[in-house]
Formats: structure tokens, C-alpha cells, sequence
């Protein structure tokens, strides 16, 4: 390749245009001169070696409290900066990494006030009519306990109405049970196993298996479930 034996910047070639020294076929403006210092300063930091920098990361995490006392978290946001320039390298000719300093991390708090808080969803919320369906569908639950079941999840807190009072959704305490038991017992609350348990309460029902039958096969599942997570270092009520 070609490589040049006396590179000149935009100051020295300003001067030596100056001097007579060089000629160019045309006068050169401040923008002519704007794109040479570029074209030359990112040549040169091609030439030299990489830069050392060192980097600080910080994970900000906005939460509401709202007036119950429950805390929402609504977002959080990783945010990272070049906070020192260890060794200039290519950075001294073409500065393409600006330290910055972080200001001190701290908890930040906000003022009261009335804040809005705007969730979407993807698919149109569950009504308890659809949510029946929905578990009729699935095979979940029976037509004795579909009503008992959502009042359960409402008396709990797990769930509740949204804003115009229509859809359900989901409360935090709620969704954080769901993960702990899909996390840990993920084989005793999956749909499938649900729907197995109600097809065994239906042969009782019908007198094709006994009861007691059912339940000791129950009690040393949930034993067996029970203490594999209690070795794995589950604890409960975590």
C-alpha cells in the first residue's frame, strides 16, 4: 500500500498554502479544510494503537409507591460511561471517547404527587366471562369451583381490575407467586398436571378408583415434589 513519508495536518498545510510551498489547483475553503483534518486525523489513529479507557456501569431502576404501600417497578434502565481515559492510543488524534464523570449514585425521590401509570397489553384483558371460558377450555377447574377460584385469586390480591373496572390483571404479589411456584414446583401447578388431577377426581367420582387411593398418591407427590426443592435449597415462604 502507499504510505505517506510526511504527513501534513490542516494547520500545516494552511501554512505551507500560506508560504507559496503548495499549490492548490484551487482555493480551498474552511469546509475543504474541515473534510482534510478528518480525512488525515482518522488516518492517523488508524496507525496507532487501540485506546485504553475504563468503563462504569449502573443500572437504574424507577419504581412508584403507591398509596397502599405497594411498591410497582416501572422500568429500569442500564446506563454505561466512559469515566477515564487510561491511554490515549488512537483517541489523541481522532476523539471519538469523551470521559465522563457520573454524578454520586444515590436513592433518588421524587416529590408526592399523582402519577399516571399506563400498562398495554398485547391481547384484549380477561372479563370474568372469558377468563370461565378460558378455563373451561383448558380443562381447568369444574363448573362448581370456576367462581370460587377467580374469587379466591381477587381476595388474595393476586389480581384485580384495571382502571375502567373491565379487564383483570395481575397484581405484583400475584405474579411474583406464579414465578416462584412455575420456579419451583413448576411439576404440582403446570396446566397439565391440573388437568390430570381432574380427570383422577372424576373416576372417583365415578367409583372407578378409590379415594384413599388418590390421595396417598398425592401425599407422596408432594412429598417426593417437596423435598427435592427443600435439597436444592428452596426454602419456603422466600
Amino acid at each position: 500500500g502507499i504510505r505517506p513519508t510526511r504527513p501534513i495536518d490542516s494547520q500545516t498545510l494552511r501554512k505551507l498554502i500560506a508560504e507559496g510551498v503548495v499549490e492548490p489547483v484551487r482555493r480551498l475553503t474552511k469546509e475543504h479544510f474541515a473534510v482534510y483534518d478528518l480525512v488525515f486525523r482518522r488516518f492517523i489513529a488508524s496507525q496507532t494503537k487501540p485506546a485504553r479507557v475504563r468503563k462504569q456501569r449502573v443500572k437504574a431502576v424507577f419504581e412508584v409507591l403507591t398509596h397502599d404501600g405497594e411498591r410497582i417497578r416501572i422500568g429500569e434502565q442500564d446506563v454505561s460511561l466512559y469515566v477515564d481515559v487510561i491511554f490515549d492510543g488512537f483517541n489523541r488524534f481522532y476523539r471519538l471517547i469523551t470521559p465522563k464523570k457520573l454524578p454520586e449514585i444515590r436513592k433518588h425521590e421524587f416529590e408526592r404527587g399523582k402519577y399516571d401509570i399506563v400498562v398495554k397489553f398485547e391481547k384484549p384483558l380477561h372479563s370474568e366471562a372469558s377468563l370461565v371460558k378460558a378455563m373451561r377450555d383448558r380443562e381447568i377447574g369444574r363448573p362448581s369451583t370456576y367462581a370460587k377460584i377467580i374469587d379466591t385469586l381477587f381476595k388474595r390480591g393476586y389480581v384485580t381490575y384495571d382502571r375502567a373496572g373491565r379487564g383483570i390483571i395481575p397484581r405484583p404479589i400475584g405474579v411474583e407467586v406464579y414465578s416462584y411456584l412455575i420456579k419451583n414446583y413448576s411439576n404440582l401447578v403446570s396446566e397439565e398436571r391440573t388437568r390430570s388431577l381432574e380427570r383422577r377426581m372424576k373416576e372417583v367420582e365415578e367409583g372407578k378408583v378409590n379415594y384413599e387411593d388418590v390421595i396417598n398418591e398425592l401425599n407422596e407427590e408432594l412429598q417426593r415434589e417437596v423435598g427435592i426443592a427443600v435439597q436444592e435449597g428452596v426454602k419456603l415462604g422466600e
